[in-house]
């Protein structure tokens, strides 16, 4: 008797190349309010999209900013990667953006809303996408880092603490309404 091996060969598992774009100000992201009609409604996120084929990953950003916020950005630093896996696969990449000298001020053309976050407010309170989450841990160490002593004005008999400041360090100050900032 002779055995037969039958080899399936599953199909390659979709992957799509996702972008999204932290605009920091004082420590706080511009964070977007996910539509109730789009797939994965009322979650917020980063705005940024997906990466059309033959696309930069930062054309594809500025893109997608212009698309949804209305604005001209500048794409500056990578700051994290990650994967996540629902209906298909993602890779999502965040990058620091920055608004250019001619723009705009960021409207609400495909969000809910808009509005600055303290991200860490983002991450125990809100509800936010997958990305927001797994991209968090990273987007707070890159806030951290572009933290400058000589930035902070506050007087005081100890000086700034940092952690303790609520002008400097994003994780010490409440969540600000994006007209309270413009």
């Amino acid at each position: 008797m002779r055995l037969r091996a039958w080899h399936y060969s599953l199909p390659p598992l979709a992957m799509m190349r996702v972008v999204s774009g932290a605009l920091i100000r004082d420590g706080y992201v511009l964070m977007g309010l996910r539509k109730s009609t789009t797939l994965r409604p009322n979650l917020w996120e980063l705005p940024g999209g997906k990466v059309d084929a033959g696309e930069e990953p930062r054309d594809a950003l500025a893109r997608e900013w212009r698309e949804e916020c209305g604005c001209v950005i500048l794409v500056g630093e990578f700051i994290s990667m990650a994967m996540l896996q629902v209906d298909i696969s993602f890779v999502i990449e965040l990058y620091e953006v920055k608004l250019g000298a001619l723009s705009v001020d960021p409207q609400s053309l495909d969000h809910q809303e808009l509005r600055w976050v303290n991200p860490l407010y983002a991450v125990r309170s809100m509800p936010c996408s997958p990305a927001f989450y797994l991209h968090y841990q990273h987007l707070r160490q890159h806030i951290d880092r572009s933290w400058s002593p000589s930035a902070c004005d506050v007087v005081s008999d100890s000086g700034c603490t940092y952690e303790d400041c609520p002008r400097c360090h994003p994780l010490a100050r409440p969540v600000r309404a994006l007209h309270e900032v413009w």
